[in-house]
């Protein structure tokens, strides 16, 4: 079986439309009462969440706007016309933009809470949070904004699923691989430390936790054949692991 990896993203950038540019060049350009003319003028559905020439979404282009008052303003405007939350963070994660990643939990709010443990994304990216996928990536700084902004990886054996109508992943399958997804997260050292440094106190031992995780890996490994290899490259980075930190006393 070909293995599946954490970046499953869809990350193919597809040609945009001559609206999507004017859109794209109007966010860019902070006007924001020409990109509400754009929207509102269009008889078809604007699709906001395409990728422009630099791979960004919408939202992280108008993220990066510097006047604080006009992006804000045309972030909210975005978030109401369909540009999806979910799926920019995601992507900003996924390029490692730590500064528009904390600009965007800044429009996290009660209607986006269950999003912070899985996403309502369909498809590829249905099997990863923004959280799974800085860890994955080792990203320190945007795993520690992502667990001060109240992001979690539950318990990877009391993963929840709904079939995906699109088909994008198939039922069997889509469990196993967001539970995996989730070992890796919680197995990654990044994780680890940033669990534990977010309170010292009361914070997770990493030894205590990795030694605890070594041992769900193993266990995970006899029982997900499809993922064995995976779940033993997983156990082996947590021995390792604590064998650094031990070391390090």
């Amino acid at each position: 079986m070909e293995p599946t990896f954490i970046l499953q993203l869809d990350s193919g950038r597809r040609p945009i439309d001559k609206l999507q540019g004017n859109i794209y060049k109007t966010i860019k350009n902070g006007n924001l009462d020409e990109l509400t003319d754009l929207l509102s003028s269009s008889q078809a559905k604007i699709d906001l969440n395409c990728l422009d020439s630099s791979s960004k979404t919408a939202l992280q282009v108008a993220a990066d706007l510097e006047d604080s008052s006009v992006r804000e303003r045309i972030v909210t405007a975005l978030l109401n016309n369909g540009a999806s939350l979910q799926l920019g963070l995601l992507n900003a994660v996924r390029q490692e933009d730590a500064k528009v990643v904390e600009i965007l939990l800044q429009f996290y709010d009660e209607q986006h809470q269950t999003s912070r443990e899985l996403l309502s994304a369909r498809g590829k990216t249905a099997h990863i949070t923004p959280l799974i996928l800085a860890a994955c990536l080792q990203n320190f700084q945007i795993v520690k904004l992502l667990l001060e902004n109240g992001f979690t990886v539950d318990d990877p054996t009391a993963v929840r699923w709904s079939r995906d109508p699109t088909g994008a992943v198939s039922e069997k399958l889509g469990p196993a691989v967001y539970r995996l997804n989730k070992y890796r997260a919680l197995a990654s050292p990044v994780f680890i430390a940033a669990s534990f440094l977010q309170d010292v106190q009361r914070g997770p031992d990493p030894v205590l936790q990795a030694c605890t995780l070594r041992k769900q890996l193993r266990d995970m490994a006899e029982q997900e054949y499809k993922f064995r290899n995976e779940y033993l490259q997983l156990c082996d980075g947590c021995q390792e692991f604590t064998v650094s930190l031990l070391n390090e006393c």
